[in-house]
């Protein structure tokens, strides 16, 4: 008969008890974060079927004391009764849509593409200009992030 060794010592066991007091943290912590991101999408849809009054003047809740209306949505023409009307107000809204859609998306491209090969040069190639190596470079771009130079030129 052999006698198994563990690598383990007493303190590194873990009760059950503090498996699932760490589990519940965990998971409560989870949920928390969830709530603090899905919060502010769903503020956003409860606020778009809200008056103006009850916007400006209502309660800091979104789901107390409201009447849903589709009058936000009724005026772009969005609403579900008007939704195959022509509306001037409607077409100018989505081609500012579009226009928002399509700078954005662009920006986001060409800010992917540049930054790739940025990264790839620094990491295939070594630079040495005066005191700037790729360390230094890599820096910069990482500052750039931290503190952009148009927050200095605020007043």
């Amino acid at each position: 008969m052999s006698v198994q060794t563990t690598d383990y010592t007493v303190s590194e066991i873990r009760s059950p008890a503090a498996f699932i007091t760490s589990r519940v943290f965990i998971y409560g912590a989870l949920v928390f974060w969830a709530f603090v991101c899905l919060f502010p999408i769903y503020w956003t849809i409860t606020t778009s079927f809200k008056s103006a009054v009850d916007v400006t003047q209502g309660h800091l809740i979104p789901f107390v004391d409201f009447t849903p209306d589709w009058k936000g949505w009724r005026s772009l023409g969005l609403s579900p009764d008007s939704i195959f009307q022509t509306s001037t107000v409607r077409d100018e809204f989505l081609k500012r849509f579009m226009n928002s859609v399509i700078t954005s998306v662009g920006a986001s491209a060409l800010a992917i593409i540049i930054g790739s090969l940025a990264a790839y040069g620094l990491v295939r190639y070594r630079y040495k200009f005066a005191w700037f190596r790729n360390e230094d470079i890599s820096f910069f771009f990482l500052s750039q992030l931290i503190l952009p130079p148009v927050v200095l030129a605020l007043p």
